[in-house]
């Protein structure tokens, strides 16, 4: 997975875009950095298209609730299923024991850097994971970022192996 996004500061509570930087002997780097895993060309044009119908859904159904109602909109049952098959079919972060390869690729070549590390999954870490679909419905981390979204974060430890 490649580095897309890193926080500027330990408290900042939005990322901003991973460009290649460089370094002068001596200085150091150290930020929190999201690495992704992108979608493919047809499963990205499929999101995107899903995404359109289910904001356009929740928008319509707004503008004709009564103003002084302010309970949750719920998009139509099949303009969300497509985005809980897609979660199915993708997830990949179930309990285990994972290794992750850390490659940092440098010029010169000879300052590349390269560490394995270990990290371990409890359920209740992809419990707390699957609990974003619970927003699904609402368009929640779909048609707008949930500030209930924050992923789940994990110890690493070199792996000596």
């Amino acid at each position: 997975m490649p580095g897309a996004h890193y926080f500027e500061t330990p408290s900042s509570q939005a990322s901003v875009l991973f460009v290649p930087f460089t370094l002068k002997p001596g200085e150091s780097w150290a930020h929190s950095v999201q690495f992704l895993n992108y979608f493919d060309r047809l499963t990205e044009k499929a999101f995107r298209e899903n995404t359109a119908r289910l904001d356009s859904n929740i928008r319509r159904k707004l503008r004709e609730r009564p103003e002084d109602d302010k309970r949750a909109v719920v998009g139509d049952k099949d303009l969300v299923m497509p985005f809980f098959e897609l979660c199915k079919r993708l997830f990949v972060w179930f309990p285990g024991e994972y290794v992750a390869d850390l490659q940092v690729f440098a010029e010169p070549s000879t300052a590349t850097y390269q560490r394995a590390y270990r990290f371990t999954l409890f359920e209740s870490d992809t419990a707390e994971l699957q609990e974003h679909l619970e927003d699904y419905p609402l368009g929640g981390g779909l048609t707008y970022n949930s500030e209930r979204h924050v992923g789940v974060s994990v110890p690493l430890t070199e792996n000596a192996a």
